[in-house]
């Protein structure tokens, strides 16, 4: 028999072993002869709604930190950017402000403080330095009880367009 029947065969098995019901679900389509029974070749194992639930919370979690399409990294780095005193940076030409901020304690405080004025301006905002996806999660959480959106991105980029040496820092355009 060619790998590729026997592949199929043991494809087909397996998914009849794992569906309860065994071979009464499954339909042959074609047997070009020689068939071979998978049975013997799957081990049927039984699984609990334990399991189940256990498989769907971790695939809950882990299509969670999917966002547009993308897989969020950590840690992210700040890059040449330091947590430091808050900085205004003014930019020709953007259309609406953007802030920065890292999973550091002032980040945070800093963000609890001016949280209304940037959800009021439509700012846009960004976590520059953050070492792991919870503390992320837990910035992010703070945000949005303030009506905010935080997404990770490394700080280099923040330095390099914006001219941003420390964060937080809010770039807003020049008037």
């Amino acid at each position: 028999m060619k790998a590729g029947r026997r592949f199929v065969l043991v494809v087909a098995g397996a998914l009849a072993a794992a569906s309860g019901n065994g071979a009464e679900r499954l339909i042959v389509v074609h047997d070009a002869g020689g068939t071979v029974d998978a049975a013997p070749y799957v081990e049927r194992t039984e699984i609990s709604d334990r399991r189940v639930g256990a498989a769907l919370q971790s695939a809950r979690e882990a299509l969670a930190d999917l966002r547009f399409g993308r897989l969020e990294v950590f840690p992210v780095h700040a890059g040449p950017l330091r947590a430091g005193p808050p900085a205004l940076v003014r930019v020709a030409g953007l259309p609406a402000p953007v802030f920065a901020i890292g999973c550091d304690g002032p980040s945070r405080s800093w963000l609890a403080a001016h949280g209304r004025e940037l959800r009021e301006r439509g700012a846009a905002g960004f976590v520059v330095s953050c070492a792991t996806r919870a503390r992320f999660r837990r910035v992010g959480a703070l945000a949005a009880r303030l009506g905010l959106a935080v997404e990770p991105l490394p700080g280099a980029a923040f330095a390099d367009v914006f001219g941003a040496v420390s964060y937080p820092f809010v770039a807003e355009p020049s008037p």
